[in-house]
């Protein structure tokens, strides 16, 4: 019972400083922490639905969608609806694959990430895959890594 509450209280002081310094590179773009996410997640994904955004990005789907109507209203994605389907997809404009193109590498940000190892951020980096794979399941883990590890679109 003692490691629930020492993995909850470091996992939430872990994931306050990652989001601290995700809002900041959000702020300097004028977006807001989700849409900065989200718009991530569209750019490395290529096309995905809300449904696809919301799992990745560990937000109801309400929330994503509402998100994407500021994101699309500011240019920076577009909807169409899939071929012989009621799914509507998502997909990155050049503005917006600009915009993830311009985040510089967090080794780069000037927050306290960059004062990491990157071999611990590595460990880090596996170890949360792990985690994911135990309470969210393997498929999203993987469709994480394998956004992760995709290369931008190039201008």
């Amino acid at each position: 019972m003692e490691d629930l509450f020492e993995i909850s209280f470091l996992t939430l002081l872990v994931c306050r400083e990652i989001n601290h310094c995700l809002s900041k590179k959000a702020l300097r773009l004028g977006l807001t922490p989700l849409e900065l996410q989200v718009l991530w997640a569209v750019v490395r994904s290529g096309e995905a639905t809300t449904l696809e955004l919301a799992r990745l990005v560990a937000s109801p789907k309400v929330d994503v969608e509402s998100t994407l109507i500021t994101l699309e209203a500011d240019g920076l994605v577009t909807k169409r609806y899939a071929a012989h389907s009621h799914m509507r997809l998502i997909g990155a404009t050049n503005d917006g694959e600009a915009l993830i193109r311009s985040l510089p590498a967090c080794r780069d940000c000037g927050c306290a990430l960059s004062d990491l190892q990157p071999e611990a951020v590595r460990l880090f980096v596996e170890q949360a895959y792990q985690l994911v794979s135990v309470f969210r399941g393997s498929e999203i883990a993987e469709q994480l890594r394998n956004l992760t590890s995709k290369s931008l679109p190039h201008a």
